[in-house]
């Protein structure tokens, strides 16, 4: 099965992102994707996971913050 590869510039309004903060977030390799040449694409299934990442730690993040704020 080949990977869907999905350009930066339409992952960007997905997560939220600038296309320019998008780039420097792969830069840094804070965000999955792949270089093919001078070419940046995000493969689907990483985007998905990352996702569901991000989401799993803001939800743990939160529980937290309001079991400290009912024990408060």
């Amino acid at each position: 099965m080949v990977e869907e590869l999905l350009k930066v510039e339409a992952v960007a309004p997905r997560v939220g992102l600038s296309v320019q903060a998008l780039y420097a977030a792969c830069r840094q390799r804070q965000f999955p994707h792949v270089r093919i040449g001078k070419r940046i694409r995000v493969p689907a299934s990483a985007l998905a996971a990352w996702i569901a990442t991000q989401t799993a730690q803001n939800t743990s993040a939160q529980t937290q913050g309001q079991s400290f704020a009912a024990t408060a």
